[in-house]
């Protein structure tokens, strides 16, 4: 399988005009850009969202529950893009954009990985019309946001990400379907 290029940018997210393969961006610490959405429904007056358990053969996070869709953002394909295309590739669905609802970006300095992380919310309703990748998702699940935030706490090694992040990515959400 070819290796995905990434367009790199600056620590304000201005696109530098270069680009390079993601192993290459990953293992200089470039900055980048990567898409995610996050599934949500009410249910019995909780905010709920769609986690997925990531497929065993993924190199990053194999096996452990993730709260959010998504991937990089490659290189000449616009943030939306991206998205439509990930969705599309993990769980099988086609949504309008429209629907979607813009969330935070989120500039992220990790050890490993730095990066402007895009964050959308959809709201689905039913899951029937998911077929997951298994190359890409194991199970999908919805969770209330309170439950994943607790087991994010007491169970670190059981999701790919951080509590303190999911309440980042999540605050919009959680402030208008409280």
């Amino acid at each position: 399988m070819e290796e995905e290029y990434l367009d790199i940018v600056d620590e304000h997210n201005v696109p530098t005009g270069t680009r390079a393969a993601r192993s290459e961006v990953h293992a200089r610490g470039w900055y980048h850009r990567v898409v995610n959405v996050i599934f949500f429904r009410m249910s019995d007056q909780q905010l709920q969202i769609l986690c997925h358990q990531r497929s065993p053969h993924l190199e990053l996070n194999p096996g452990r529950w993730d709260p959010a869709i998504g991937g990089h953002v490659r290189s000449r394909q616009t943030v939306l893009e991206a998205l439509h295309a990930e969705i599309r590739e993990e769980v099988g669905l086609t949504i309008d954009l429209q629907d979607l609802v813009e969330g935070p970006c989120l500039k992220i300095d990790g050890p490993s990985d730095t990066k402007f992380n895009y964050f959308y919310y959809y709201k689905l309703l039913d899951t029937q019309d998911i077929h997951m990748n298994p190359d890409e998702v194991a199970e999908v699940r919805y969770m209330p946001l309170d439950h994943i935030i607790e087991s994010m706490r007491l169970n670190p090694e059981s999701w790919a990400g951080f509590p303190e992040r999911l309440l980042q990515m999540t605050a919009n959400l959680r402030e208008t379907h409280q």
